[in-house]
């Protein structure tokens, strides 16, 4: 038993210090993020014309060096922090800076992904990121869109935002076959299957879809003793 407590105890421990090393490293790659963002800003007043004669205007411009470019791994670790810290101002000026639309991570989460599961997601950040056309509909390597971890978070606010501002997300299923109609009954979200089987004749077939197991959604509420799903 002492041996198996301290194999635990290990084991915590080197999960914390992993965690602390990633925190660390977003931490580093944004502060190069803001010190490339500065250098720029400092770089255009000194190219400011209205400050200098024309003859030291082009004397100063051929001396200013040209502006660091900044990598989209190095904006994508940024505009995580800003999600984190709920920034949505630095956020936004991340999104201006650089292309995201496209950007994700090792396990093919994009920004929305990364928004919906971190520690106190955000409708305002959701919102943000929807609107600068952040694919409500891209999957990550797991096959889901980002509306599954809502669903499964019970994050209902946000469900229904992304539920009803993009209906095809209703049709989406991940590696094991499952619609959201799957992960909201088996976690047993009943506003959010009242709601699906609600929208239009394609519910119904929504219902009776079978995962790859064979499973409808009813089987999925029967599984996970979801009763009042069941009852829906």
């Amino acid at each position: 038993n002492q041996k198996k407590i301290i194999e635990d105890t290990s084991a915590t421990l080197a999960e914390k210090d992993r965690a602390l090393d990633e925190e660390r490293a977003k931490c580093t790659e944004a502060e190069k993020y803001n010190s490339v963002m500065q250098q720029q800003l400092e770089e255009a007043k000194q190219a400011d014309p209205s400050k200098k004669s024309e003859k030291k205007k082009k004397s100063d411009i051929s001396a200013v060096a040209q502006p660091t470019k900044i990598t989209r791994e190095q904006a994508l670790v940024a505009a995580q922090k800003c999600i984190d810290e709920r920034n949505s101002e630095g956020l936004q000026d991340i999104l201006n800076s650089q292309p995201m639309i496209e950007a994700r991570d090792e396990q093919g989460n994009t920004l929305l992904h990364y928004a919906v599961n971190s520690k106190k997601p955000s409708l305002t950040i959701v919102t943000l990121l929807d609107d600068n056309q952040i694919s409500i509909t891209a999957l990550n390597n797991e096959g889901e869109p980002a509306v599954f971890s809502t669903i499964k978070n019970g994050h209902d606010k946000i469900s229904f935002h992304l539920l009803k501002n993009e209906h095809r997300l209703k049709n989406s299923v991940d590696k094991e076959g499952n619609t959201v109609l799957h992960m909201a009954a088996a976690v047993g979200r009943e506003a959010i299957i009242t709601y699906l089987l609600q929208q239009t004749n394609k519910s119904i077939n929504l219902a009776e879809q079978a995962n790859k197991s064979g499973q409808t959604a009813i089987f999925a509420a029967v599984s996970a003793q979801q009763n009042k799903s069941f009852e829906l």
